[in-house]
């Protein structure tokens, strides 16, 4: 098991959500730093900005599939057209489980996971032993 810390972005139009998922991945201690963003446009810009800085890119990405602007589903598209060697390891968090979506993320393939909100620590700490 890797000692390095885990950098997190976490990209969520609610800011409850946001809270909340925060505060349950800051209790794994493999957890580092995590950015937290209100607009999925803005995440993609600051992802963009750090890599044209040549800056540490975050490990893993929490991103919820419902969102204006871009959703989730647009911008993993948007991160697959902009980078070929930077994958962090994708998550997508859903507050339903609509067929479409369902079917939408079986589609893509950068996401690792599909994650029913709210998230459970117990599934959030497996999927860290699972991908780190």
């Amino acid at each position: 098991m890797s000692t390095t810390k885990i950098n997190v972005f976490l990209i969520d139009d609610s800011e409850e959500d946001n809270f909340y998922v925060e505060d349950i991945i800051s209790e794994n201690e493999r957890i580092g730093e995590v950015t937290s963003f209100l607009d999925s446009e803005k995440a993609l810009q600051h992802i963009i900005d750090l890599d044209e800085r040549n800056q540490e890119l975050p490990h893993l990405i929490l991103i919820d599939v419902r969102m204006p602007d871009l959703d989730g589903f647009e911008w993993i598209d948007e991160i697959d057209q902009h980078f070929r060697e930077f994958k962090p390891v994708l998550m997508m968090l859903t507050s339903s489980r609509h067929r479409k979506d369902v079917e939408s993320f079986d589609k893509q393939f950068l996401a690792k996971e599909l994650l029913s909100k709210p998230l459970e620590q117990a599934v959030f700490d497996e999927l860290l032993k699972k991908y780190f």
